[in-house]
């Protein structure tokens, strides 16, 4: 019995041992810094705050965030693992796509502690912003007697997760209005010589916005394009524009169209798109209702109205670099 109890006691000491042989050893474990930095394009600086990826062969990962310089710090046990990071930037209506990884980065007992892993990133550029819809049609009047069309209008869709700031937003529309109109501007080779030159014509009148217009991310704008007014009470099945979260083309002195009157009282004049005509007759362009070729853009550094009226910018009647 004596000698059972003493196997029983020996057997518990060595488990005792055992566990705690294990907590030490666990406890023991070696971690060595890895630092990994971000190296961007040229037109682009490193920024706080980027999340940066670590994953070894056994598909562990582990994360931590760029600081000031654009470093991320990593304390990990030997092993192989790969180094990787996105970046997503907003600017001006555009998303910039940076990413980059490392490969085969070998963390063992020689390890330099001192040594910097750098992460080349790489950016892809999309817009931001996009034409979610543009109603050119019209509608039938109620009594049958035709198409009721001054109610045109565009939606602009922020396609990101990010916060879109446009300064400098202009709406245009491109000469000839219909598909099936005379185009002059093909060169021998059967191409657009506009097209070779990387610009389009903008007709008539070019229409902006002189303050910064912001889209939450996955939100849009409304913009009245003509009769920023409710049409409901006369075509009930046209638009009713009297939403104060709605913007509008609004410049009498340009336009004297009797299409621009006076928008709702419900838009606010912070909402309103100013216009500089350049070509002929009294109003925007007219869009088509079968081959609307609508575009927008923004002026580069300089502001729409002195773009627009900048002797070499307008060298062609009709037509806008």
């Amino acid at each position: 019995m004596n000698k059972l109890k003493n196997l029983l006691y020996l057997l518990m000491c060595m488990l005792v041992v055992g566990f705690t042989a294990c907590e030490d050893n666990d406890d023991d474990v070696k971690t060595y810094k890895v630092s990994v930095q971000l190296t961007y394009p040229e037109t682009f600086q490193s920024q706080e705050g980027v999340e940066v990826n670590l994953i070894n062969a056994s598909s562990y990962v582990t994360k931590a965030t760029t600081d000031g310089n654009g470093i991320a710090t990593f304390d990990v046990p030997v092993g192989i693992y790969s180094a990787l990071a996105t970046d997503v930037r907003a600017i001006d209506g555009k998303i910039y796509n940076l990413n980059g990884n490392v490969n085969n980065i070998v963390v063992d007992k020689k390890w330099d502690s001192l040594e910097t892993v750098k992460i080349e990133l790489t950016g892809v550029e999309k817009s931001q912003v996009i034409i979610k819809e543009l109603y050119v049609g019209g509608c039938q009047k109620d009594d049958g007697s035709g198409t009721y069309i001054n109610d045109n209008y565009v939606i602009l869709y922020n396609n990101s997760d990010q916060v879109a700031t446009l300064e400098n937003l202009c709406l245009a529309a491109t000469t000839p209005f219909n598909a099936n109109g005379t185009n002059s501007d093909y060169g021998d080779d059967g191409k657009l010589f506009y097209e070779a030159e990387g610009w389009l014509p903008a007709g008539h009148t070019l229409v902006f916005y002189n303050q910064t217009l912001t889209i939450d991310p996955y939100e849009q704008v409304v913009i009245a394009l003509v009769g920023a007014i409710d049409h409901t009470p006369t075509y009930s099945q046209s638009i009713n524009f009297a939403n104060p979260a709605y913007y509008c083309i609004y410049e009498p002195t340009v336009l004297s169209h009797s299409k621009y009157s006076a928008p709702s009282e419900l838009i606010p004049t912070s909402h309103y798109f100013n216009a500089y005509m350049y070509g002929l007759g009294n109003g925007w362009a007219a869009l088509s209702t079968n081959s609307p070729a609508f575009f927008i853009f923004q002026t580069d550094g300089v502001a729409p109205l002195d773009f627009a009226s900048a002797s070499d910018n307008n060298n062609f009647l009709w037509r806008l670099y």
